[in-house]
């Protein structure tokens, strides 16, 4: 049946815990007497040890820029000026720097004569972090000297307000020169674009967009006269259709052209249709003059139709001639709108830094805000270090640790067993019975079973090998039980060899006492004569 690993890994971490818990007890007098003496001895050394004291104070780091929001998108235009806002931990980062803390370390200095720190190691005891998520900036300071602290404290908000303001004007002053050198800039890049913008139009007969009329005026002609072709044949298709239907419907069509009005047929017609109309009221309408005025208006209606046909076909030839007048090439027209885009492009950025550089102007001439003290500085009511109690119980934990290493690597030295693996080891396979040296019962029966196997009883002499590798008191209840076995007509030798007694042989160890070369040794010997040994190992 095969082993689990699982299983094998489990037996083998309560082996360790157990070989701990007894190399522990063992040693129990000496890791007592350790922990009383570094216990002591770390109180001692604690209370030796300098008191740490802290303050602290809290500033709101203001933001380099305050821009209205006419001027955020050039902002996103150049990334130059973009790159002049500092980034808050740039800024941090230079409040670290040593331009920055030197004078306050030589302050510290001058204060404290005693002092010989080093910058590195001054600096060390200043902390400065930003809060997640804020423009707030923790500044703290600790020193062994506590009536120091608040003076370097004061010292340092002072250093960081001055900062905050030398900082705002240097950066002020290089944003303001940014700008400036932008404005020449798109002032030249927008007289260019507008240049070129009006040479296009001149050349290609095109006139330029405005506010109120942004559209081209040729675009806006042909546009129209697009549209008045297609009213003008909608007519012609009204009038063509009125004419196929009958001669009144001619008429009412011709009557709602206004290009018809003032001609001297429609006024013959309209006169004509009158003296017809009150003719019918005074005779029948069947007489032959009346017949003769209704042919007569026919006739003036058929002309007056040519007439309107041709007035509407030359209209819309001349429509069609100043469409096609107004009409442009594509390309031109793609062009042309290419440089319109870019010259009001220039001109909105130009605009926008014009607005920009005035801005920071004023913003150069009001007085600066250094950064804002949130709290002043301050000194904590107790120390922060050092902590007595961890000092203790750290160095009475590395007393242990280091006791503990020494005495496992004297007993390993010693060559001393101290656990069963080694016997099971070594003595693989044989006739090996592990008994605990406190249960007298089970010793007994042990005893009583390695007897028995015993076949033969030459002079009934029984050998305890090993003897000098156990107790004393162990050894003689080994020898009580064999002598009450045999009601005490066995012979008991004792002997640290094999070679004269080769029969009857019991092969005794015990952790804590026998030797790992000894028992080496006498099991070569046994291996060597292929004697029969019932081994037995008390623990």
């Amino acid at each position: 049946m095969e082993k689990n690993p699982e299983d094998t890994i489990n037996f083998e971490s309560s082996i360790d815990l157990i070989d701990l818990f007894n190399f522990l007890k063992r040693n129990k007098k000496i890791l007592f007497f350790t922990v009383i003496l570094s216990g002591f001895l770390g109180s001692l050394y604690s209370l030796s040890l300098k008191k740490v004291w802290q303050g602290e104070f809290q500033v709101v780091i203001e933001p380099e820029n305050k821009n209205s929001d006419m001027t955020s998108n050039v902002s996103k235009l150049f990334s130059g000026l973009k790159n002049l806002d500092s980034d808050i931990n740039t800024q941090i980062g230079i409040l670290k720097s040593p331009s920055v803390l030197n004078p306050i370390f030589n302050y510290h200095n001058s204060i404290n004569s005693e002092s010989n720190l080093k910058y590195k190691d001054w600096v060390g005891n200043l902390d400065i972090k930003l809060e997640d998520m804020t423009r707030i900036l923790n500044i703290q300071y600790k020193d062994t000297n506590k009536e120091i602290i608040l003076p370097i404290l004061q010292k340092l908000s002072k250093t960081y307000q001055q900062y905050s303001d030398i900082n705002k004007k240097k950066d002020l002053d290089k944003k303001y020169k940014f700008i400036v050198n932008q404005v020449k800039m798109y002032k030249k890049k927008r007289n260019k674009s507008l240049s070129e913008l009006n040479s296009f139009a001149i050349e290609n007969d095109l006139e330029i967009p405005n506010k109120s009329m942004p559209t081209f005026l040729s675009e806006r002609i042909r546009i129209q006269a697009v549209a008045e072709i297609r009213d003008i044949d909608k007519q012609l298709e009204r009038l063509q259709a009125a004419k196929d239907l009958d001669n009144e419907s001619l008429y009412y069509q011709l009557a709602s052209i206004s290009q018809l009005r003032d001609i001297n047929l429609t006024k013959k017609l309209e006169a004509l249709t009158q003296e017809i109309i009150e003719r019918k009221l005074q005779f029948t309408g069947k007489d032959d003059k009346s017949k003769a005025l209704v042919e007569r208006k026919i006739a003036l209606i058929n002309e007056l139709f040519e007439v309107a046909k041709g007035i509407l076909e030359t209209e819309k030839a001349k429509l069609k001639a100043s469409s096609e007048a107004a009409s442009r090439p594509k390309k031109v027209l793609i062009d042309f709108n290419q440089l319109l885009a870019n010259s009001q492009l220039d001109e909105f950025i130009l605009q926008d830094l014009e607005k920009l550089k005035n801005l920071t102007f004023l913003e150069k001439s009001e007085s600066s805000k250094p950064w804002r003290l949130i709290t002043v500085p301050s000194l904590l009511e107790d120390p922060i270090a050092p902590s007595r109690k961890l000092v203790t119980l750290s160095i009475i934990f590395f007393s242990i640790i280091s006791i503990s290493i020494y005495l496992k690597y004297k007993e390993q030295k010693s060559g001393i067993i101290y656990n069963n693996k080694f016997i099971v080891d070594i003595f693989n396979n044989e006739k090996l019975t592990i008994v605990d040296k406190n249960d007298n019962h089970y010793l007994e029966q042990v005893i009583l079973k390695i007897l028995e196997s015993f076949k033969v009883v030459e002079d009934k002499i029984i050998t305890i090998v090993n003897h000098e590798g156990i107790e004393k008191e162990t050894l003689e209840n080994i020898q009580q039980y064999i002598s009450k076995a045999n009601n005490k007509s066995s012979k008991i030798i004792l002997d640290s060899d094999v070679i004269n007694n080769k029969k009857n042989l019991i092969f005794v160890s015990q952790n804590g006492l026998s030797n790992k070369k000894n028992i080496e040794r006498i099991y070569k010997l046994i291996q060597l004569n292929s004697l029969d040994v019932n081994f037995l190992h008390i623990t």
